[in-house]
């Protein structure tokens, strides 16, 4: 059980290493690679660092679900594909919902909070830390605007 909890760990910081690389990059654009820089960074900002951002908080998420796991000797296998997909589901949303706010789509956010890196990583961040419960709003959400074909109708 402690090797495939380390290998957990070790991919799980892993993530986090390239997603804050990533972040930083963003920040602290001079001291990119200049293949970075030209290519990733500068051409597309903010969205890498958005999508880093999220992917660290889902990261900081599932490291902090695996820590309080083992503290409670209640880890098990069945969740470890859970906290490997958490992350690149947190960056993810963190982008999409981003994209969304700067189209227009979600309108009560303004759309050049994304001008400042600063507020669109916190964004990243907040959104990918709470991406369960952010998915979970966004399924009553759905099911209260469109229902499900599994729901049965009292009469």
């Amino acid at each position: 059980m402690w090797l495939q909890v380390i290998i957990e760990l070790i991919i799980l910081l892993i993530a986090l290493s390239c997603a804050l690389y990533v972040v930083a990059m963003s920040v602290w654009p001079n001291h990119a690679p200049v293949w970075a820089f030209d290519v990733f960074v500068q051409q597309a900002r903010p969205w890498p660092a958005v999508f880093s951002a999220g992917v660290a908080g889902g990261c900081l998420f599932a490291l902090k679900f695996l820590y309080h796991t083992v503290a409670k000797e209640e880890w098990n296998r069945d969740r470890v594909l859970w906290r490997f997909i958490v992350p690149l589901n947190s960056g993810t949303l963190a982008l999409f919902s981003g994209f969304g706010i700067t189209a227009g789509v979600i309108p009560f956010i303004d759309q050049k909070l994304f001008e400042n890196i600063y507020i669109a990583l916190f964004f990243g961040f907040f959104i990918g830390h709470f991406s369960d419960n952010f998915l979970a709003a966004l399924q009553r959400l759905a099911l209260d605007w469109f229902g499900t074909v599994d729901r049965v109708e009292k009469h």
